[in-house]
């Protein structure tokens, strides 16, 4: 589905500027990805226990939820 990267609303719903699709299974807020969006990888990477991005394809951690 593609979300505008400046009012965050899906495209049907949006104030018709620049629009990304967002991968199967993520989350992310639409507006921090800066160019084109990797596919979520089949396991959470990150650092200890703690959210944040993952370290192989940088989305994050409730990205991968599906998937596990």
């Amino acid at each position: 589905m593609k979300y505008c990267t400046h009012c965050l609303k899906r495209e049907d719903d949006c104030c018709n500027h620049n629009f990304v699709d967002l991968p199967e299974n993520c989350v992310c807020d639409p507006g921090t990805w800066g160019g084109p969006i990797d596919p979520v990888c089949d396991s959470y990477a990150g650092i200890g226990e703690g959210d944040g991005y993952c370290q192989m394809c940088e989305h994050d951690k409730e990205c991968h939820k599906e998937k596990s």
